[in-house]
Protein backbone atom coordinates (compact mmCIF):
# COMPACT_ATOMS: atom_id res chain seq x y z
CA UNK A 1 0.00 0.00 0.00
CA UNK A 2 1.34 3.44 -0.87
CA UNK A 3 1.61 5.65 2.21
CA UNK A 4 0.14 9.15 2.09
CA UNK A 5 2.78 11.89 1.88
CA UNK A 6 1.40 13.41 5.10
CA UNK A 7 2.48 10.30 7.04
CA UNK A 8 6.09 10.38 5.82
CA UNK A 9 9.05 11.97 7.65
CA UNK A 10 10.35 15.28 6.36
CA UNK A 11 12.43 14.89 3.20
CA UNK A 12 10.95 11.50 2.29
CA UNK A 13 9.38 11.43 -1.17
CA UNK A 14 7.65 8.04 -1.25
CA UNK A 15 6.71 5.26 1.15
CA UNK A 16 5.00 1.90 1.00
CA UNK A 17 3.99 -0.81 3.40
CA UNK A 18 3.76 -4.48 2.50
CA UNK A 19 3.64 -7.95 3.98
CA UNK A 20 6.64 -10.21 3.50
CA UNK A 21 8.36 -13.18 5.06
CA UNK A 22 11.80 -13.11 6.65
CA UNK A 23 13.98 -16.14 7.20
CA UNK A 24 16.95 -16.65 9.44
CA UNK A 25 19.41 -17.46 6.63
CA UNK A 26 22.11 -19.23 8.69
CA UNK A 27 19.47 -21.33 10.46
CA UNK A 28 17.70 -22.07 7.17
CA UNK A 29 20.92 -23.32 5.54
CA UNK A 30 21.77 -25.49 8.56
CA UNK A 31 18.28 -27.01 8.47
CA UNK A 32 18.42 -27.53 4.70
CA UNK A 33 21.76 -29.32 4.91
CA UNK A 34 20.56 -31.59 7.74
CA UNK A 35 17.34 -32.36 5.88
CA UNK A 36 19.10 -33.25 2.62
CA UNK A 37 21.71 -35.36 4.45
CA UNK A 38 18.94 -37.50 5.97
CA UNK A 39 18.07 -40.89 4.41
CA UNK A 40 14.50 -39.70 3.76
CA UNK A 41 15.87 -37.19 1.21
CA UNK A 42 18.65 -39.28 -0.30
CA UNK A 43 21.53 -38.95 2.17
CA UNK A 44 23.04 -36.23 -0.03
CA UNK A 45 26.70 -35.54 0.80
CA UNK A 46 27.87 -31.94 1.11
CA UNK A 47 31.37 -30.67 0.47
CA UNK A 48 32.50 -27.13 1.16
CA UNK A 49 35.45 -25.92 -0.89
CA UNK A 50 37.04 -22.92 -2.55
CA UNK A 51 37.43 -22.87 -6.32
CA UNK A 52 39.34 -20.66 -8.75
CA UNK A 53 36.68 -20.85 -11.48
CA UNK A 54 32.99 -21.74 -11.66
CA UNK A 55 33.85 -24.59 -14.04
CA UNK A 56 36.14 -26.10 -11.39
CA UNK A 57 33.15 -26.56 -9.08
CA UNK A 58 31.66 -29.06 -11.56
CA UNK A 59 34.82 -31.11 -12.33
CA UNK A 60 33.88 -34.03 -10.09
CA UNK A 61 31.59 -36.51 -11.86
CA UNK A 62 29.67 -36.87 -8.58
CA UNK A 63 28.74 -33.18 -8.44
CA UNK A 64 25.05 -32.60 -9.16
CA UNK A 65 24.40 -29.20 -7.57
CA UNK A 66 26.67 -26.27 -6.71
CA UNK A 67 25.64 -23.54 -4.27
CA UNK A 68 27.41 -20.36 -5.29
CA UNK A 69 28.16 -18.36 -2.12
CA UNK A 70 31.09 -16.30 -3.37
CA UNK A 71 29.89 -12.82 -2.40
CA UNK A 72 32.48 -10.21 -3.41
CA UNK A 73 34.63 -12.87 -5.12
CA UNK A 74 32.01 -13.06 -7.90
CA UNK A 75 33.89 -10.49 -9.97
CA UNK A 76 36.92 -12.82 -10.11
CA UNK A 77 34.88 -15.90 -11.05
CA UNK A 78 32.47 -14.34 -13.54
CA UNK A 79 33.60 -10.90 -14.71
CA UNK A 80 30.54 -8.68 -15.19
CA UNK A 81 30.82 -4.88 -15.39
CA UNK A 82 27.29 -4.54 -13.98
CA UNK A 83 28.25 -6.46 -10.84
CA UNK A 84 30.29 -4.69 -8.18
CA UNK A 85 30.88 -4.85 -4.43
CA UNK A 86 29.02 -2.49 -2.15
CA UNK A 87 30.44 -1.73 1.26
CA UNK A 88 28.13 -1.40 4.21
CA UNK A 89 27.84 -2.13 7.87
CA UNK A 90 25.69 -4.79 9.50
CA UNK A 91 25.16 -5.39 13.19
CA UNK A 92 23.35 -8.18 14.97
CA UNK A 93 21.79 -6.89 18.19
CA UNK A 94 19.39 -8.18 20.83
CA UNK A 95 16.11 -6.24 20.51
CA UNK A 96 13.14 -8.58 21.05
CA UNK A 97 10.74 -5.62 21.09
CA UNK A 98 11.39 -5.01 17.36
CA UNK A 99 8.86 -7.05 15.39
CA UNK A 100 8.67 -5.36 11.98
CA UNK A 101 11.10 -4.92 9.09
CA UNK A 102 11.88 -1.29 8.32
CA UNK A 103 13.85 -0.13 5.28
CA UNK A 104 14.85 3.22 3.88
CA UNK A 105 16.51 3.56 0.49
CA UNK A 106 18.21 6.60 -0.95
CA UNK A 107 20.49 7.39 -3.86
CA UNK A 108 23.62 6.94 -1.74
CA UNK A 109 22.42 5.14 1.36
CA UNK A 110 20.59 2.08 2.56
CA UNK A 111 19.16 1.53 6.03
CA UNK A 112 17.31 -1.52 7.26
CA UNK A 113 16.10 -3.16 10.45
CA UNK A 114 15.20 -6.85 10.15
CA UNK A 115 14.10 -8.99 13.09
CA UNK A 116 15.68 -12.45 12.69
CA UNK A 117 13.07 -15.16 13.28
CA UNK A 118 13.75 -17.98 15.75
CA UNK A 119 16.78 -16.20 17.18
CA UNK A 120 15.68 -15.21 20.70
CA UNK A 121 15.09 -11.58 19.71
CA UNK A 122 18.08 -10.85 17.48
CA UNK A 123 17.71 -8.01 14.98
CA UNK A 124 19.88 -7.19 11.97
CA UNK A 125 20.73 -3.50 11.65
CA UNK A 126 22.23 -2.45 8.36
CA UNK A 127 23.11 0.77 6.73
CA UNK A 128 25.53 2.94 4.85
CA UNK A 129 26.36 2.25 1.21
CA UNK A 130 29.58 2.78 -0.70
CA UNK A 131 29.21 1.41 -4.21
CA UNK A 132 32.29 -0.17 -5.78
CA UNK A 133 34.05 -0.30 -2.42
CA UNK A 134 34.18 -3.75 -0.93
Amino acid sequence: MILPKSSLPSGVEFGITFTTITINAPEHIRNLVELLKSPKYGSIPFKRQSVATVKEAFLSSNTKVVFNCVGNAASRLVPDPKSFPTRGQVLLVKAPQVTENVMRHGKDYETYIIPRPNSSGNVILGGFMQKRNG
